[in-house]
Parts: structure tokens; C-alpha cells; sequence
């Protein structure tokens, strides 16, 4: 491949032969040959901003002309010649002169592929990518005298030409022309030697069309970069192409990760299970989808709440319910390491969804590429204004598009998103998934079990299964079919509440063991707590007791009931709690009079000393203490207020103590009872807790008020 010249702004850029080929195969694979005039106008200027940046004072004081001098390193010359070696081009010659055809085959090099002769254009269709074509236009009836057929732009035409005809023809055609005089007779004259030259340049370039080609279809890309050096006898700059190796192109199907890429998911509303308030908020985008009369642009929402509770199974099932194609991308999926990936990443994926009628985009844990930019710390900040400015860029363009596009993302922390993403006309509609309640928990349930229970303890794991995701459930109703099959027995409402003891509990400490008498004493502790809940709180406030050590660091737990509704603390209800905290501590008292609580009662104590400081210092519960927050005072002010408060905190444990104390001592022997077989058994469940507690004894507490 020859040198050549350009003209550009007003400089002239010397391009040695491998540049342009190697420019091209390092921005254009996966694109059309057609595009190189930009890809060199694009260059020409990069180049130019560079030796601004670098010489530019050199630059305007050097006499005119200056110019540029382009090469490429030794490395970058030896792979495009390996890669030229790599492949053969096919030739066809469109002639029906037999001379002619015996003329080109003594024209082309020794080693080349087969000529193929074919009498008409009409021939050459469907023609693979990469190859030669060579036009007899002496003796072929062409209606034009320099004919250049359409259809060919894959391939490398050259016509061949009487050498009268090149003089004819304009300059920018005589490229295309290769100029031959058959005379058999007399041997290869020096015009055929010409041509002879300008066939083997032709056969260049066909190769390395075929060696693009097969880049292409191998996502192969090469990677270079620019040296430069400001020359000063010569006055131009030297520019050196440093060949740097070979990577691979982002494809579409690279990106894919929980389905196939734009594929179609198989699930339907019908398998989510609950969540019938977010199906409806759905609906309206899924209307949109199926109606092919649509407005196109792109919608987009923003599902948020805590993990597992179905916000990506909701997206998935919105597309699949469509019936259109769906790209599930994680947030972190985007991220790259290296400069201006991500961004290309982000482009690729949305510049994919505009060739479908329409599509959905999910981003999963959208938060971890969208934070918010003035939370980035010093070294990020600017990658991540150029993200967050990707993501705005791409979703204003596919507004404009041709398709309607639904982008749904996800996140567990929709407070770090950045404003500008989650405003109005962009990503501002958004909706909650929070934990299911009591009818959605009912339908996921039934859905779960198939009507493994019946309709009465289906109620009560809907009543203990307060507070749990979906996810939470599935995997809850999944653990106790386990178990319920390794014991050969049929699925109860036992196993269900074993298990769910068992996600409360957490991981058992196996390396720990307690002797008799700390069981006994951990026993009395938490049946204590038992006991008083069960008194004060009512008999669905206590659900578990164990003394098993967990891997936590406990010894023992009494895992309360959790309320379905949310519950207003008043002062009598805060009294309550704090003597059912500390009844742990005063049932040790009531069994070991001897030696008084453990250390076991540490997290009691640290609870109940909180929640006392929020009723009296922030809720204004006491009627001795200053109506104010202390949150809301100086530190000076909380230091003076510190002493009252910590004597008012005081008043207020004790006269809890004293209560816990009184109920205890008076249902002494159903606290003793309850220890025993606590201790004995080491898990007691609710139905267990019922049958030993019975009804609730008439308590004083209620009859009487504590001294304040």
C-alpha cells in the first residue's frame, strides 16, 4: 500500500501505506468500510488538537508549508504484512475475451487464488465479503464507457480499460481504472507492466477488506496509539502509530447475563405472587407496550423498598406479560476499569434497544451507577459526572426514537440516586415495594404451599410470618419442605414455625457448651421474659424460647410475635416494655437469690436504658423533666441537662424493675414450671408456651400506677 497525501485545514498530512488500514481496523470494526473518509477527517483533527497541545508555539512560528508525517512502528508493519498473509482474496473477471482472461492470469502475482470467469455482472450476486472484481470494458456491450456497477460496495472493482480510455476519464474514476493493451503477440508491454502494478495494489486492498471482514465476524478490534515528535529542520511533526495488540469488541451478546440477550422472559403476572398493588401500578405501563398505536419515546420508573421483595421478578414479568423483549443489566455490570468503558457500555446497551417496535430495559441495583455526583468523593467525582451524563444522554435520545422503550430500574437506596436522573420527564415516577402485608403474605403463602395447610394454619403462619420479604418466604417454605421430607413426614405447620425459629435464630454456635446449672439459670432469664410479655403485652406477643447458643454470641433468646400494624408508643406501653425487658434480669434474681442476675442481662439493660432516654429526653414523657429535645439543644445545654436526665432515667428503670418484680414474684411457680421444661427441652415454640402459661393471670400492673 502506497503513501499519500491529504489536504486538511490547511495542513498537508503524508500517510505512509499501513496507517489508514491500521486506523480503520482500530475504530471501525463492527462497522462499514464506507465510514473511513470520516474516520480520517476525525483523526486529521485529533491529530491536529494534539500537536496544538504539544507544539503549539513551534507550530505558528514555523515558515510555511507545515505538514504532518504519519507512520506506523515496526510492530504495527510486521502485523498488518502477517495479517495480509493471513488471508486470500477471490477474483472474478467479467469478460468473455479469452485473450483477455489468459492476459490477467499472467498479471497476477504466483500464489493467489483461482481466477473465476464469469460472462455478465448479473454473475456476481451474493458475493462473499472481500474479494476482487475486474471488469472487461474493451469488450464486454457496457452502455456506459466506464461502467461501475451498484451493488458491489463489499468488494474491490477495478475495470479494465483500453489505456486511450484512462486519458478520458476523470481523475477521481482513473483509481478505479486499470489500464491494459492485449497484444498476445508481443509479450507484456510496459503498460501491462503498469497494470501489472496496479493489480497487485488492487489485490492489497481485497485482502485486506477480507482480513476486515473476518475482524468483524471475529469482534477482533486493534489497539493503538500516537507518538508525536516535532521535527525542526523538516519542519513538520512526526506522528508514529504504535501497534499495542489485539482485543475483543463489545457484542450484545456479552451483556447478557440473567436471560438471553432481548429475549422474551417466560414469566407472567400470574407468578407473582402478592404484590397485587404493584401489578396495578404496572398495568398502565404494560397498556403502553401492547399497543402498537402507542406514543414512541421511552417511559421509565424507578422500583425501590428493601431486597427481596420482588422488584426485579415485577420487571421481568412487565416485559414478559407484554410479550416484547427484555435486557436485564446489573448496575455493576456497567462498570469497567478502564477510561470511557462504561460509557460505551451504557451507549451500546441503549443504542440495542432502538431496533425493536418495543423493548424493556432493567437495571438492577441501579444506585451503584447512578449515585448522586456531590457524594463523590475527590477521585471519583469526575468519572462519575461523565456516567451519570452518559445515562442522561441516552435516555434524551431514546425519547426521540422510533420504538417505545420502558426502562425499569431497581435499588435498595433510592435516596442515593442522582436528582437529575429521578426528576420529572426523565426517571420521576417511581414505586415502593415494601415488605408484603398480611394479604399479600396470604397469597405468596398459598401460592407456595399449594394447599399443604388448611385454611386455619394457613392464618397463623400468615400471623408469624410478620416482617419477612418474599424472598424471605420462599426460601422459609422451601427449607421446610426439606425438612419435612428428611423426617418422613407429611408438611405440617410444625415445620413451617421450626423453621422460621430457625431463620430468627441464626447459625448455632456448635463449639459452645453450657453445663446444667448456666442452662437453668439462662432458662429462668428468658422464660422470664416470656412470662412478663405474656402478662402485660397479651398471649400474642411471645412466639419463641430458646436456650441454645447461637453463633451471635447468646446464650439464649425469647423471640417475640411482631405486630402486623404500626403501634404508637405511649407512656404505659414504654412502662410495659421496660419490664419486660428487665424481667430477664429479675427472674435470675427470683431463682439465685444467693448470687442476683449474670452478665447475661448486658443487651437487657443497654435497651431499656435507651428507650427510657427517647421517652424522657426526646418524646417528652416525663412529667419532671423539661418539655424539649435534647437532640434539638446545644452540647453545652445537654452537658448542663445531663445529670437530671441520667437521675430521671434512673427513676424510671427501677420503678419498671419493681413491677417485673411484683408479677414475677406472683406467678412464681408458672415461672419456674416454664424454666424447667425450657431447660429440658431447649426450644419451646408457641403452642408449647400456651400449654404451660394458660390464660393470663389479672394483673396489678394495670390497677395500679407506678410511682413517677
Amino acid at each position: 500500500m502506497e503513501t499519500k497525501s491529504f489536504f486538511h485545514s490547511g495542513f498537508c498530512f503524508v500517510m505512509r501505506g499501513e496507517v489508514l488500514p491500521a486506523l480503520t481496523l482500530t475504530h471501525l470494526v463492527g462497522k462499514d468500510l464506507r465510514t473511513a473518509e470520516r474516520l480520517l477527517e476525525r483523526f486529521f483533527l485529533d491529530l491536529l488538537m494534539a500537536a496544538q497541545d504539544r507544539f503549539g508555539d513551534q507550530i505558528q512560528q514555523a515558515p510555511e508549508p507545515f505538514g504532518f508525517l504519519v507512520e506506523g512502528d515496526e510492530k504495527l508493519r510486521i502485523r498488518l504484512a502477517a495479517a495480509l498473509c493471513e488471508v486470500h482474496s477471490n477474483i472474478y473477471l467479467v469478460s468473455r475475451n479469452p485473450e483477455v482472461e489468459a492476459l490477467v492470469r499472467r498479471l497476477l502475482p504466483e500464489g493467489e487464488e483461482p481466477l473465476q470467469v464469469v460472462d455478465s455482472p448479473q454473475s456476481l450476486r451474493n458475493l462473499p465479503p472481500g474479494g476482487l472484481v475486474l471488469l472487461d470494458a474493451i469488450h464486454l456491450p457496457w452502455k456506459a464507457p466506464i461502467p461501475f456497477p451498484v451493488g458491489l460496495d463489499h468488494m474491490v472493482v477495478r475495470t479494465l480499460v483500453d489505456i486511450r480510455a484512462t486519458r478520458q476519464a476523470a481523475s477521481w474514476l482513473r483509481e478505479q481504472c486499470l489500464p491494459i493493451r492485449v497484444h498476445p503477440q508481443l509479450g507484456i508491454s510496459q503498460q501491462q507492466k503498469l497494470a501489472a502494478k496496479a493489480l497487485t495494489e488492487a489485490l492489497e486492498i481485497a485482502r485486506f477488506s477480507r482480513y476486515f471482514e473476518r475482524c468483524r465476524s471475529a469482534h477482533l478490534r486493534w489497539r493503538t496509539h500516537l507518538e508525536l515528535e516535532y521535527q525542526r529542520g523538516s519542519q513538520n511533526v512526526q506522528a508514529t502509530l504504535c501497534f499495542d495488540g489485539e482485543d475483543r469488541v463489545l457484542r450484545s451478546q456479552d451483556l447478557k447475563r440473567d436471560i438471553p440477550w432481548a429475549q422474551i422472559p417466560d414469566l407472567r403476572f400470574r407468578d407473582v405472587l402478592g404484590l397485587q398493588s404493584t401489578k396495578a401500578r404496572l398495568q398502565e405501563y404494560l397498556d403502553w407496550l401492547k399497543d402498537p398505536r402507542g406514543d414512541p419515546g421511552i417511559r421509565a420508573c424507578v422500583l425501590y423498598g428493601p431486597p427481596g421483595t420482588g422488584k426485579t421478578h415485577a420487571c421481568l414479568a412487565t416485559a414478559g406479560e407484554a410479550q416484547v423483549p427484555c435486557i436485564v443489566m446489573g448496575g455493576s455490570e456497567f462498570l469497567n476499569m478502564w477510561y470511557g468503558e462504561t460509557e460505551r457500555i451504557i451507549r451500546e446497551t441503549f443504542a440495542a434497544l432502538q431496533q425493536y417496535d418495543a423493548a424493556v430495559l432493567v437495571i438492577d441495583e441501579f444506585d451503584s451507577i447512578a449515585w448522586r455526583r456531590d457524594e463523590s468523593n475527590a477521585w471519583r467525582a469526575q468519572d462519575q459526572a461523565q456516567v451519570v451524563g452518559e445515562l442522561l444522554r441516552s435516555i434524551d435520545r431514546l425519547r426521540k426514537g422510533p420504538g417505545r422503550v420502558l426502562l425499569l430500574a431497581t435499588t435498595n437506596q433510592y435516596d442515593r440516586i442522582d436528582p437529575a436522573l429521578v426528576r420529572s420527564m426523565r426517571m420521576g415516577e417511581r414505586i415502593h415495594l415494601g415488605l408484603p402485608s398480611a394479604e399479600d403474605r396470604r397469597a405468596i403463602l398459598q401460592g407456595l404451599l399449594k394447599e399443604l395447610l388448611e385454611a386455619a394454619d394457613l392464618d397463623e403462619a400468615v400471623s408469624m410470618t410478620t416482617g419477612l420479604s418474599p424472598a424471605d418466604l420462599a426460601e422459609l417454605v422451601g427449607k421446610a419442605q426439606k425438612q419435612a421430607a428428611h423426617s418422613h413426614e407429611p408438611f405440617s405447620l410444625a415445620h413451617l414455625r421450626a423453621t422460621i425459629f430457625d431463620l430468627r435464630r441464626g447459625e448455632v454456635n456448635g463449639s459452645m457448651r453450657i453445663d446444667e446449672a448456666t442452662k437453668r439459670r439462662v432458662a429462668f432469664h428468658e422464660a422470664g421474659h416470656a412470662l412478663l410479655a405474656f402478662q402485660l403485652l397479651g398471649p400474642d406477643s411471645i412466639e419463641h424460647l430458646s436456650v441454645i447458643p447461637a453463633a451471635s454470641g447468646s446464650l439464649g433468646a425469647a423471640y417475640r410475635r411482631r405486630s402486623e400494624s404500626v403501634e404508637l408508643m405511649d407512656r404505659g406501653t414504654i412502662e410495659r416494655q421496660l419490664a419486660v425487658l428487665l424481667a430477664g434480669r429479675v427472674a435470675e434474681t427470683l431463682s439465685h437469690p444467693e448470687t442476683g442476675p449474670s452478665h447475661g442481662a448486658e443487651s437487657d439493660l443497654q435497651e431499656a436504658t435507651r428507650l427510657a432516654q427517647l421517652a424522657i429526653g426526646t418524646w417528652g414523657m416525663d412529667p419532671k423533666f423539661p418539655l424539649l429535645s435534647m437532640e434539638a439543644l446545644s452540647i453545652s445545654v445537654q452537658h448542663s441537662l445531663a445529670p437530671h436526665l441520667l437521675e430521671r432515667i434512673q427513676h424510671w428503670i427501677l420503678s419498671a424493675e419493681t413491677v417485673a418484680r411484683a408479677e414475677l414474684a406472683r406467678d412464681y411457680e408458672r415461672l419456674k414450671a416454664l424454666a424447667t421444661r425450657l431447660a429440658e427441652a431447649e426450644t419451646l415454640h408457641r403452642p408449647d408456651l400456651l400449654a404451660i402459661l394458660g390464660d393470663p393471670a389479672p394483673s396489678s400492673s394495670g390497677e395500679r400506677e407506678n410511682p413517677r
